[in-house]
């Protein structure tokens, strides 16, 4: 079975700036995910908007989830405004039988670069080499409803 979800991930900061990164984010985007773990990715801001697997939602919650993950895909570069010294990128992940087709882009200080990107490109726009599975794309990773949580 598979999943498609979208998340953000940022290059390394300071703990003081995760929590304050994070807190923006959740101020912007209330509807977004953290880690299960909170103590995934110490280093890094990481969050999703709903996922988008379609079994999940009822129609009308499929088409909501639609509309908050493109509030995230289309804001996120203006809001990287607030935080200049920071890369983020977004990442959109269409995963079947464990391959991933993934695309997206990285921004910085409002500016999108590496658009159209594979999950390589992009993980290395934040300073990640791939080397196996990439955390934010196991199931189970994001707290809430999917990625194999359901809840």
């Amino acid at each position: 079975m598979g999943f498609e979800l979208k998340l953000v991930i940022s290059s390394p900061v300071s703990p003081g700036e995760r929590a304050a990164i994070t807190a923006a984010a959740v101020a912007r985007w209330p509807f977004c995910r953290g880690p299960r773990d909170a103590a995934a990715c110490p280093d890094r801001v990481v969050f999703a908007p709903p996922e988008l697997t379609s079994y999940l939602h009822r129609r009308e919650e499929y088409d909501r989830a639609v509309s908050l993950s493109y509030q995230v895909q289309e804001g996120l570069p203006e809001w990287s405004r607030a935080f200049p010294m920071v890369t983020f990128a977004f990442i959109e992940a269409d995963c079947f039988g464990g391959d991933c087709e993934c695309y997206g882009y990285c921004c910085r200080d409002g500016q999108v670069f590496k658009d159209g990107e594979n999950l390589v490109g992009l993980a290395a726009g934040v300073g990640i080499e791939i080397a196996g599975d990439f955390a934010p794309l196991v199931r189970g990773f994001f707290a809430g409803r999917g990625s194999g949580g359901f809840e």
